[in-house]
């Protein structure tokens, strides 16, 4: 949809930095880089990515407005790709990934606890 690039670079521009920002889609779910590419919305069949957030078919259109006029550029990778990046990440940030489901889950239900809003060691 892109809605997550397109955040990023309202912020940036906000913020009056002038970070580079690149956009990157699955080669199975090219949508975004067509539009990007044509500087309109371009809709494809399918999404056919296990990636989640990069599953677009349909761009929306403010959100392709905005990454024509501000993203560097879109790169697509393929799925073989994601999947090492994934890869990667797991194997080197394990501790991290703990941290953030206890945290995930500790918050889904905190209004429901009795130790809600109270400070504790996580």
């Amino acid at each position: 949809m892109g809605s997550g690039i397109a955040g990023l670079i309202r912020t940036r521009d906000l913020l009056g930095l002038a970070t580079r920002i690149v956009g990157v889609v699955s080669t199975q779910a090219p949508a975004f880089a067509l539009s990007f590419k044509s500087s309109k919305v371009v809709t494809t069949p399918t999404a056919d990515t296990f990636a989640d957030g990069v599953a677009c078919r349909t761009p929306m259109a403010d959100a392709v407005r905005i990454v024509c006029a501000g993203a560097e550029r879109i790169v697509s990778v393929s799925e073989e790709e994601i999947a090492e990046a994934m890869r990667a990440y797991f194997r080197r940030l394990p501790t991290t990934q703990r941290r953030c489901r206890r945290r995930g889950a500790g918050g889904s239900d905190a209004g429901r606890r009795p130790h809600a809003g109270k400070a504790r060691p996580v």
